[in-house]
């Protein structure tokens, strides 16, 4: 049992002499060499190595965090390293923990702050949400950043043409207003609002197909298609906050929409003459889809 001596050290070492090697006989029994000041020695070094470890670690904390890594969205700081040390023996093992980590943090704050969302629609945004999570995940380097850019520039109108053939390939023909051959005045959309006991709020899934609905007639109309920070979707969502269930409209310089408890909402279009041309868009991918003129 360790115990702690209340005298001086002179008292102790009047008692006892600590010698690299002790072999003193007590009866029959041996007590076996032990290198005191070398163990001691190995706590020290061991101490100093941990001190200057948590030194540059917390370094490196303040390095990912001034990089966007508020490691909010995964594992905290303390488990990512955690995850890392199991691993320590092998470097490229523990190494490519930290970076997925970090880079999926990085690539997550620079698609946002960029407004680069604003250039992909619903599904291009769930296909990037997946690679963020796979090994398809690009490293998160100068080069690859803007190439992405890029790429996302070059696409875009691309884009807005996908974007309104998935949304006119998900709408529900269950319902008779969903014309199954082309866009009519009106289309209803399911999963736009959630209601539960605390209350009504924009389905995620709504504010993103409402985005591509309203970036599709920006573009259509030759105008400038609003950051997704500030779209439609983002606008409906704050008026589903403030209205909730009150009956009124949303109204945007192309549709107007009227949702429902059940988490459906009716869209009457305002722009007929665009619709025309979304109509024309799903003509090209769907030839046989819409009557003769």
């Amino acid at each position: 049992m360790l115990q702690h001596h209340n005298g001086t050290a002179e008292d102790v070492l009047s008692h006892c002499t600590l010698s690299q090697d002790i072999q003193p006989d007590s009866g029959q029994r041996m007590i076996p060499s032990v290198a005191i000041d070398r163990i001691l020695a190995h706590r020290q070094a061991g101490l100093a190595a941990l001190e200057s470890a948590m030194q540059l670690l917390t370094e490196a904390k303040v390095q990912f965090s001034s990089a966007g890594c508020s490691h909010a969205g995964g594992m905290s700081f303390p488990r990512l390293m955690e995850s890392a040390l199991y691993h320590c023996a092998d470097k490229s093992r523990w190494q490519k923990i930290i970076l997925r980590d970090v880079d999926r943090e990085i690539w997550q704050k620079l698609m946002h702050d960029s407004g680069m969302l604003t250039l992909m629609n619903t599904d291009q945004i769930d296909a990037w949400h997946t690679s963020l999570y796979s090994d398809d995940m690009p490293e998160a380097t100068l080069e690859n950043v803007l190439a992405s850019f890029r790429q996302l520039h070059a696409s875009s109108a691309s884009m807005f043409e996908q974007g309104i053939v998935s949304l006119f390939e998900k709408l529900s023909w269950d319902y008779k207003t969903n014309n199954v051959r082309k866009f009519g005045k009106k289309i209803i959309i399911n999963m736009l609002v959630d209601v539960t006991r605390w209350g009504v709020s924009a389905h995620q899934r709504g504010i993103t197909r409402l985005d591509d609905l309203y970036k599709a007639f920006c573009w259509l109309d030759n105008k400038s298609v609003p950051d997704f920070r500030d779209g439609a979707g983002c606008q409906f969502r704050d008026f589903v906050h403030t209205n909730q269930l009150n009956g009124e409209d949303f109204t945007s310089e192309y549709f107007s929409l009227r949702y429902f408890k059940k988490g459906s909402g009716h869209i009457t279009f305002i722009r007929m003459d665009l619709v025309e041309k979304m109509n024309d868009i799903l003509a090209c991918h769907y030839p046989n889809a819409l009557p003769p003129a």
